[in-house]
């Protein structure tokens, strides 16, 4: 699908991975909750974006969530994604890791959505389709019951979805 080269690695222990995965030309590295400046540096070099998943860290009852501050202050961008799947994320909500992403980690409503966006497409390479509202993009979208974005995170666990528009014809609402 022309993902590109992808490394889940940092979930529990700083190892050097996320570095080597950055060298080697992945385009992202997931997980990151354990890393140290050398492999930042190396993910900042090389531009690779930090996906979080915060459901993880939640679900394993893990001390620690990944540091979104220290990628931004790196100029490593983030995006937000749930990693859904039995073992450490039975979770496909993208508002409970926004939310979780500002209230364990600390981002704004702002910076969550722009994970969750723009980043998030960019981590799979599809910023030309989707990702924003654009001339010529698809115009995938939801409109949300909340009346500002800061909001978002407030409803944790709250099913807001009141449209959603896909290639710019709405099929649910």
């Amino acid at each position: 699908h022309g993902y590109g080269l992808k490394a889940h690695v940092g979930q529990f222990h700083a190892l050097g991975a996320a570095g080597a995965a950055a060298e080697l030309g992945a385009i992202s590295v997931e997980h990151v909750d354990h890393i140290d400046a050398d492999e930042l540096e190396l993910m900042r070099k090389n531009g690779a974006i930090a996906v979080l998943l915060p459901g993880s860290t939640f679900f394993t009852g893990a001390a620690e969530h990944a540091n979104p501050h220290a990628f931004l202050e790196r100029g490593v961008p983030i995006a937000l994604a749930t990693n859904f799947n039995p073992g450490s994320c039975p979770c496909y909500s993208m508002q409970m890791m926004i939310a979780l992403a500002c209230i364990e980690m600390k981002i704004t409503a702002a910076q969550a959505i722009a994970a969750a966006t723009i980043n998030a497409a960019c981590a799979v390479r599809a910023e030309e389709r989707i990702g924003s509202l654009q001339p010529g993009k698809q115009a995938d979208l939801i409109v949300l019951n909340i009346e500002t974005p800061e909001q978002l995170p407030y409803y944790f666990g709250v099913n807001l979805v009141d449209k959603v528009i896909k290639k710019g014809r709405i099929i649910y609402e």
